[in-house]
């Protein structure tokens, strides 16, 4: 290492208390799934993460709709 320059931070992630690994990624790919202009909806019931809904909008360019 040249002088002055550091090492690269790394950050571990702190442990998760209510998500399993796999409801992560779930997470995750929905996110993708939605894109720029969506919702992601996390439903608990008793302390569990029991659904995943997903909600994706898309933008209308309101110039195509004008006339002329």
């Amino acid at each position: 290492m040249t002088e002055g320059a550091q090492a690269p931070t790394i950050i571990q992630p702190a442990p998760t208390r209510f998500l399993r690994p796999r409801e992560i990624a779930f997470i995750e790919d929905a996110l993708r799934q939605v894109g720029a202009f969506g919702e992601v909806h996390l439903i608990v019931e008793r302390g569990r993460l029991r659904f995943v809904r997903t909600l994706k909008s898309e933008a209308i360019d309101a110039a195509k709709d004008k006339p002329g």
